[in-house]
């Protein structure tokens, strides 16, 4: 199911999530919990607003003034030398209004990278945490699955022993069984860790019962590096946020030049009410004229504005240069993963197993030697354990590389080992 269908299910149900745990439903479920993405969105509506309200004019001026009032009668205002209500408006430099705005409407995008930045972090965290739990559970079933594998091996020692077999075999038979059973106690433990954590991520209670992880197939990446990048370059928020600082610090310096070359202006109407000394009425009109050219002040910040104007390219072209090297390892992860994943499955795993089953067949029939057959067994079980850590890490360096690019970089999957 999509991410963003995922989201409005869970934020009308939030403690529900499908069985089997998949990794799409943590996404959303940990979105939809989180409070920063919520921030976010006010914020850059907020910068959305304040867009709006730099690119209107200021608020105009009413004033009333009153020139000399009688001490004996304050209330008297026809005996006072004037009377006179005035309407005033600014006019800033033209085009200061749009460069100001345009400047906080950037500011609202790079609020949207920002916001696009911290929900592509949580699905990595997530997909890391994910891939920490499967990883456990798999741990988990490989050794309650040797468990009842060393359990039959116990019980063809013991027969053996009945029959003048040898009591060795059957404490180290005992022996290797206690050792799988601690294991299988660690690997509780890592479940609980894991589980905790994904917990804390959906914002449920850290003991918060989830359900066992989705049984998927092995999958790889297959596209090229120059596809993954494009498909970076044009989704990665990282990017978009220093462009967009760029485009802010652009429309600021432009907005500082024309504060520096384009006065602003002050228009006034005035209206006078008769008085005794001025029977009739009156209207009469002021203009001021704002001077940027003196003192300074105003060319320096444009100097400013400008070199930051500057800088903000600068680090917009970094942005660009660290989504390729950020593609371009992921990538190498995810190869060098694959490789190990299937050498493991198709080559060394099966090899061990037909060595176990020959051993075991031989020692059944009364001919094999106790050791061969534990060290048959332990083989299978340590190298099922370092397929389960081989796939943990290409699920770690999938993660990763879809953290680079900016979402769910295409997959297909590994070709299933050959049944011997």
């Amino acid at each position: 199911m999509h991410v963003l269908a995922l989201t409005t299910l869970l934020a009308a149900a939030p403690d529900a999530l499908p069985e089997p745990l998949t990794l799409d439903a943590l996404k959303a479920a940990a979105r939809a919990h989180n409070p920063a993405l919520r921030a976010s969105s006010r914020r850059e509506a907020a910068l959305e607003a304040q867009g709006d309200a730099a690119g209107s004019l200021p608020s105009p001026e009413l004033m009333a003034q009153v020139w000399r009032l009688p001490l004996d009668q304050p209330w008297n205002f026809y005996d006072s030398d004037m009377v006179m209500f005035t309407f005033q408006q600014r006019l800033p430099g033209w085009g200061v209004r749009g460069a100001k705005q345009q400047a906080l409407k950037a500011e609202a995008d790079m609020e949207g990278a920002r916001r696009d930045a911290v929900a592509l972090e949580l699905d990595r965290e997530v997909a890391n945490t994910f891939a920490d739990y499967r990883e456990a559970w798999a741990r988990h079933a490989i050794h309650s699955r040797h468990l009842d594998v060393l359990g039959r091996v116990v019980e063809v020692t013991e027969a053996r022993q009945s029959s003048g077999g040898r009591l060795d075999d059957v404490t180290q038979a005992t022996r290797d069984r206690a050792r799988l059973e601690a294991d299988v106690a660690v690997e509780a433990a890592g479940i609980a860790r894991a589980r905790a954590r994904l917990n804390a991520l959906l914002g449920r209670p850290p003991d918060g019962a989830l359900g066992d992880p989705a049984a998927g197939p092995v999958e790889t990446v297959t596209a090229s590096a120059g596809e993954l990048l494009d498909a970076a370059r044009a989704a990665r928020p990282e990017p978009r946020w220093a462009e967009g600082q760029s485009r802010r610090a652009v429309a600021s310096a432009r907005a500082a030049k024309q504060e520096a070359l384009a006065p602003a202006v002050t228009l006034g109407l005035s209206y006078f009410p008769p008085v005794r000394s001025a029977p009739s009425h009156g209207l009469g009109f002021n203009v001021g004229l704002e001077l940027p050219w003196l003192w300074g002040g105003r060319a320096a910040a444009r100097r400013g504005e400008e070199t930051m104007a500057e800088a903000a390219g600068e680090e917009a072209a970094d942005a660009r240069y660290r989504v390729e090297v950020d593609v371009t390892s992921a990538l190498a992860a995810v190869r060098e993963a694959t490789v190990r994943v299937d050498a493991l499955e198709k080559k060394a795993l099966p090899a061990a197993t037909r060595a176990f089953d020959t051993a075991f067949a031989s020692y059944r029939s009364g001919q094999g030697d106790v050791v061969l057959l534990l060290t048959a067994e332990n083989a299978i079980v340590e190298l099922e354990v370092s397929l389960v850590e081989a796939r943990g890490t290409l699920e770690h360096a999938l993660a990763e590389l879809d953290w680079a690019v900016g979402g769910a970089a295409p997959r297909s999957k590994l070709v299933p080992p050959e049944t011997p």
